[in-house]
């Protein structure tokens, strides 16, 4: 069954009184007379006020309503085809137990606050647009106010489950001052869409599990922000899996990977500027598939630090460039490398069929605590000009002279005379401490 709020093609004003005119019925008296599977539609009206979608009820905007003011869904129920202009704390909820719900069609525009908040349950979310108000970065104070900036676009909290996760099909969040998507313990499969023009973390996963396709990670902004921008964060246990997402332009890390389990395929990662992909202490990554490339950063293509299970197969590393680091027990560190390892004992990498052209310092640099590489590097080619390395092992008492361990390794260009000749090891990095790191608390 359906009600109309509303004549087609007939342009009114509603408030959640009533319009004033007999071509637009109360909106929030209908809603809250709906039954459970009923559908609720509006044609072509701006709506201002908040109001609550009942438990099992669908309210269908048409595609062409505006609501100015915050929307609250209740169990079960359908969001379809609207444009909510929220006023903070979040413009559309749907927070507690209960069913699933679905929100298709709709974008939301905030100011301040968040932009949609869904927790302790599922949802499935179909051509869905968030949008911020960060429209110049370095206009935005080091510490963004929710009364003044659009703050998060989608947070998940507690929603989903490993059988029914929440579905994101053509999903996107930009100009938001914190978080595009914040992902607490939740379970997601999010299909097509971007985060991208805001500042500090574009996607942030926390816990739970995910998988992307297509989606793409940045560019996201540093500003004036004390923190560098992360087009990615997945922590705290997350299992991870993607295949062609696309990391590119973020002015700070591409996606850091902090004790989490992660296998990428087909992945680019290119232009960020502190590095690409930053794995550490994290008990699992799989980095996989003839078109995986990872071009064109700063500081490192990989990092791998603390680490168990490792396996990079069949990615070029190209062209990324050198970067600093400054420590206070080390000084400054300038490393521009392909892959960037540092091998506890008991540990496992694997590097496999893969491409090293062009990198700055090394294309694939190996710090072992053991000195063991028996079966590292399987047919690697390495390339390089000028003083470029191609594939240098070190353990604690120095560099690693060729022999077993790189006999599948092909160097070109000027790589194999700069490796014999290499007389000191390089400096390394190490993990990326909390005090460096956005905190995931709303």
């Amino acid at each position: 069954m359906s009600r109309l709020i509303g004549i087609l093609g007939v342009a009114c004003v509603s408030s959640l009184i009533g319009c004033g005119g007999d071509e637009c019925a109360d909106l929030a008296g209908a809603l809250a007379g709906a039954a459970p599977g009923e559908v609720v539609s509006v044609s072509t009206c701006t709506v201002t006020g908040d109001i609550d979608v009942p438990e099992g009820v669908t309210l269908d905007g048409g595609g062409e309503s505006r609501i100015l003011g915050n929307v609250t869904l209740g169990p079960g129920s359908s969001l379809l085809g609207v444009h909510v202009e929220g006023v903070g704390p979040a413009a559309v909820s749907a927070v507690g137990a209960g069913a699933a719900v679905t929100i298709t069609d709709v974008h939301v525009t905030v100011g301040r606050g968040v932009a949609m908040h869904i927790e302790g349950r599922g949802a499935a979310l179909t051509r869905v647009s968030l949008t911020g108000n960060v429209d110049d970065p370095d206009t935005v104070p080091a510490d963004p106010s929710t009364d003044d900036y659009g703050t998060h676009g989608l947070i998940l909290a507690n929603a989903g489950t490993q059988d029914a996760p929440v579905v994101l099909d053509d999903v996107s969040a930009t100009k938001f001052a914190r978080f595009g998507a914040l992902f607490l313990e939740s379970h997601v499969t999010w299909h097509g869409g971007r985060v991208a023009d805001g500042l500090t973390t574009g996607l942030m996963a926390d816990g739970g599990s995910i998988d992307l396709e297509a989606v793409e990670l940045g560019p996201m902004k540093q500003g004036v922000q004390v923190l560098p921008a992360f087009g990615g964060i997945f922590a705290n246990g997350c299992v991870v899996t993607s295949q062609d997402l696309m990391v590119d332009g973020n002015q700070g890390y591409g996606i850091l990977h902090d004790r989490v389990t992660t296998t990428h395929e087909n992945l680019i990662a290119t232009n960020n500027s502190d590095a690409a992909l930053w794995v550490q202490q994290s008990p699992s990554f799989s980095l996989i598939g003839e078109a995986t490339e990872v071009s064109g950063n700063v500081l490192s293509g990989l990092v791998i630090v603390e680490s168990t299970d490792v396996l990079v197969r069949g990615a070029t590393f190209r062209n990324n460039t050198l970067g600093t680091r400054v420590s206070g027990t080390i000084g400054r560190i300038d490393v521009g490398d392909g892959i960037h390892a540092v091998i506890d004992d008991g540990a496992s990498l694997t590097v496999d069929q893969v491409v090293m052209e062009g990198n700055a310092r090394v294309g694939v640099l190996l710090d072992v605590e053991s000195g063991n590489l028996d079966g590292v590097l399987m047919n690697v080619s390495v390339e390089g000009t000028g003083d470029q390395l191609g594939a240098i092992a070190q353990g604690p008492d120095g560099l690693i002279d060729t022999g077993a361990w790189d006999t599948t390794v092909t160097r070109l260009g000027s790589t194999a005379i700069n490796d014999e000749a290499i007389a000191d090891k390089l400096s390394v990095l190490g993990i990326v401490g909390p005090m460096f790191l956005p905190p995931s608390a709303m």
